[in-house]
């Protein structure tokens, strides 16, 4: 997502100078660029959907423990952990940084932490 961004800024300034100096042949195959790009940043995941996801994934994998379906279970973990792949990508807003704490913390037979999981406090 940062890169898409970071090149679509580039793009943006390509775009200004090339409007400047009037060169409005560029201008169409940038601003074609530019479509392509901002589709496939509007595509990509936001931090809020990811939380939501992340947030039914876990109602479902306690939901599927409980009824100890194992295969259900494995399969809604590996999503998860695809999930919150991608939801470290994103920086915690400053807003929500004050209202979370961690609430699971896995270890390894090392004790090396490998996993923790988040919960807002009010």
């Amino acid at each position: 997502r940062s890169e898409l961004i970071k090149k679509e800024g580039a793009l943006k300034g390509e775009f200004e100078e090339a409007m400047q100096a009037h060169k409005y042949e560029k201008c169409g195959d940038i601003q074609a660029e530019l479509d392509i790009l901002e589709e496939k940043i509007a595509s990509l995941p936001t931090a809020e959907n990811l939380d939501e996801k992340i947030k039914i994934g876990e109602k479902s994998l306690s939901e599927a423990m409980a009824r100890k379906n194992f295969e259900a279970c494995a399969r809604i973990e590996n999503e998860l952990s695809q999930l919150r792949s991608q939801r470290a990508e994103f920086p915690v807003s400053e807003a929500k940084q004050d209202r979370v704490q961690p609430i699971v913390a896995k270890v390894d037979e090392k004790g090396k932490r490998v996993e923790e999981r988040f919960e807002e406090v009010e």
